[in-house]
């Protein structure tokens, strides 16, 4: 079996897995505060799939820990999720809200860090099977519309300010 042929197996059973656990993950989710984060830089966005699940284009992020902040929380699930190392002090909240998909709904909040370099990616197997930068214009992604937005006021202040 080629690496192609072993990534669209992999991926597949991904999908799967999620479709027959969602009634499994409903009731546990639904407690659960999300955190994504808006990684920036140069005028491109980092955007990751999740083995389980849908494996659509999204921010990076995970689940908040009991006593965690946000911003605490977010950079634990960089570091796990896609060994990008920030400081939490320099996540910037910049929304927050409901999001339901699938029958899941939990709250979330977003928060931004732009970088200074591109980082070394270092993808956690069972976790995550892609990330990639993309630019940030008209970037369209399976996320709720306040993420959309997010990364679209993102670009647009950008552009203004020529960063």
């Amino acid at each position: 079996m080629n690496t192609n042929q072993e990534t669209s197996a992999y991926s597949f059973l991904g999908r799967l897995a999620y479709r027959f656990s969602l009634p499994l993950m409903r009731p546990l989710i639904r407690r659960t505060e999300r955190v994504y984060v808006l990684i920036e830089l140069n005028g491109e966005v980092l955007l990751i799939k999740n083995w389980l699940g849908r494996q659509d284009w999204h921010l990076p992020g995970g689940g908040k820990r009991r006593g965690e902040t946000a911003r605490q929380a977010a950079a634990r699930e960089l570091r796990e999720e896609i060994g990008v190392i920030v400081l939490p002090e320099d996540l910037l909240p910049v929304a927050k809200g409901i999001w339901e998909t699938d029958g899941l709904g939990f709250r979330y909040s977003i928060l931004s860090v732009k970088l200074k370099s591109k980082p070394k990616i270092s993808l956690k197997k069972l976790e995550i099977i892609e990330a990639r930068w993309w630019p940030q214009g008209g970037l369209r992604i399976s996320a709720p519309r306040e993420i959309q937005r997010v990364i679209n006021w993102s670009y647009k202040s950008a552009a203004k300010t020529g960063r």
